[in-house]
Order: C-alpha cells, then sequence, then structure tokens
C-alpha cells in the first residue's frame, strides 16, 4: 500500500480485526428471515456502522404481512430500509407482482427459476413490475441452493440482464453477487444500459480477491462500471453472534474490510470520488430513481 491511497482503502487491519473508516453507506443486499432477533442485530449493525438503508429481500418468510410490519419498526421503510419481495418463480402470474406493490414492497427479488431469466415466459412479471416501478433484483451466477427447482447458474447468468434490461428499458434492474464467475459480462451490460446496476455482495469478494484482474479487467476504461457498483453484505444478522465473531465487531465491518482489501489490490485503485460513489452515492441515487418512480 502507499500513501497515495485514499485512507479508506489504507486504513484497514485483518489482524487487528478492523476496517478503514466509511462515513455513510449504504447495503443493497440483506436478507431478513422473520427471525425478531436477526432484525435486530441489523438495526444495531445500522446504527454502528453509519448505515443510512438497507435493502431489505423477504427471504422464506410467508407472512409478509408482518415481515413488513416488523421491517418499517425496526428500519422504518422507505427511510432506512427499501422492502424486497420474494417472487415465487414457478409462476409467471403477474397478480403476484401487484400483491406486492399492494403490500407496500418497493422491489423483487428473483431466485429459484427453472426457466432462464431472458425468456419469454416472464413478460408478463416484468411489464407489471415496469408499469408498477417495482426494482427488480435478480440473483446471477453460481447458486448454492436450487435442488427443488432445478435452477442454477446456467438459467441465471449475468448477461441476461443485459438483454432484459433493454427489453425493459424503464425497469430498474438489480444484479446480484456481480454475476459470480462472470464479472466481466456483468459489468458490460450498465455501458449501454443506465437501468441496470449490481451489488459486490457474496463469493465475489472470494474470486476478486484470489484475481484482481478479474474486476480491473471489468471496471478499466469502462465509463460507466464505478457508477454501477455497490457495496453489499448478503448478511442476515448484521451484527456477528460471539461464537462466529472471531474478533470482528460486526459482519458489516468484516465485509468493509474485505472490499477495502479487494479494491487497495487494484493495478489502477478506485479514486477518492469512485470510492465514494461504491460505499454510497450509487446506492443513493438508485434509491431515489425507485422512489421518485413509484405510485402509490
Amino acid at each position: 500500500m502507499t500513501d497515495k491511497l485514499d485512507p479508506r482503502l489504507s486504513d484497514f487491519s485483518f489482524e487487528e480485526r478492523h476496517a478503514g473508516h466509511v462515513e455513510k453507506m449504504i447495503d443493497t443486499h440483506v436478507h431478513y428471515c422473520g427471525d425478531p432477533a436477526d432484525l435486530a442485530m441489523l438495526a444495531e449493525a445500522c446504527s454502528v456502522n453509519r448505515i443510512e438503508t438497507m435493502f431489505v429481500i423477504a427471504s422464506r418468510q410467508p407472512d409478509q404481512e408482518r415481515w413488513m410490519k416488523e421491517v418499517d419498526d425496526a428500519l422504518g421503510v422507505g427511510k432506512g430500509a427499501v422492502p424486497y419481495y420474494m417472487l415465487d418463480l414457478q409462476s409467471n402470474d403477474a397478480g403476484q407482482v401487484e400483491h406486492a406493490f399492494d403490500l407496500g414492497f418497493w422491489g423483487l427479488k428473483w431466485i429459484g427459476n427453472s426457466i432462464a431469466y431472458d425468456d419469454h415466459y416472464f413478460d408478463p412479471l416484468l411489464k407489471r413490475a415496469q408499469e408498477l416501478h417495482m426494482a427488480c433484483l435478480f440473483h446471477t451466477g453460481v447458486l448454492s441452493g436450487g435442488k427443488q427447482t432445478g435452477s442454477g447458474m446456467s438459467l441465471m447468468r449475468a448477461d441476461m440482464m443485459d438483454t432484459v434490461a433493454k427489453r425493459y428499458p424503464e425497469l430498474l434492474i438489480q444484479g446480484a453477487h456481480l454475476g459470480c464467475p462472470n464479472i466481466e459480462e456483468a459489468l458490460w451490460g450498465p455501458e449501454f444500459c443506465d437501468n441496470l446496476m449490481w451489488d459486490c455482495s457474496g463469493g465475489c469478494r472470494f474470486h476478486c480477491e484470489a484475481n484482481p484482474y478479474v474486476l480491473h479487467s471489468a471496471v478499466h476504461r469502462r465509463k460507466n462500471a464505478w457508477k454501477a457498483i455497490t457495496f453489499a453484505t448478503d448478511s442476515t444478522q448484521g451484527m456477528y453472534p460471539p461464537e462466529w465473531a472471531d474478533g470482528w465487531p460486526s459482519k458489516i465491518e468484516h465485509r468493509m474490510a474485505e472490499w477495502q482489501k479487494i479494491l487497495a489490490a487494484l493495478p489502477v485503485p478506485p479514486t477518492s470520488e469512485q470510492l465514494d460513489d461504491f460505499f454510497y452515492g450509487n446506492a443513493r441515487r438508485w434509491v431515489e430513481r425507485i422512489r421518485s418512480g413509484r405510485k402509490e
């Protein structure tokens, strides 16, 4: 590391278990599975780590109305939380999009599909989501589960987001996990589609740490790439339970330090302005785009 690096890329330490200070952040990929204790830890993590907003996914939660009330009470829907409804992708009934909108959700989470995302089978869902200005967050790339639905990486490729974004140019599309392992394909899309952005959550951090050139080649000399990626944790608790902590005060800080290490190792590290966008600015603009399009 050199003195030329932004302090956010030099003032972290894995040995001492702390991240470099980031003044404010938005976490664009978080799960709340219905355990109030986990939600309390997410709320604490927001306060401790200066997280203004979390994109919170209603994972494995059958009682969506109760889920919404709990998230609103803990974080504030539209303030501390942007809520995402989990679609059932074994159906293309647009009624579930309308149901999610009526419950107050701002977006829709896509995962577990047995048909490719860019297949016209999903047109009813995508068309209604665009009409209601509901953002769509797609799991892309490798999938740890999916055995029940027959889903997997070939049905959730990063390059499909480019196809969907062009087909539905008013639909705000968030690809999860940088399309891992197809990171370069993922970041070609935003060069030509301003309705597509990516969250840097999940296993893509291991891929980028092992080979920084994977991320470098995806962002280098791309005019829109640094405007299209956001910090995210894929967390379910925020704060580490003591038995998992290994000295880290929070899962958020651990993820921050991992990305600070990755970004510092790039052949051309990001500028201070690009870091501002990565941790906060890009997501802030995305939230405002969702908010301005909503029709109550």
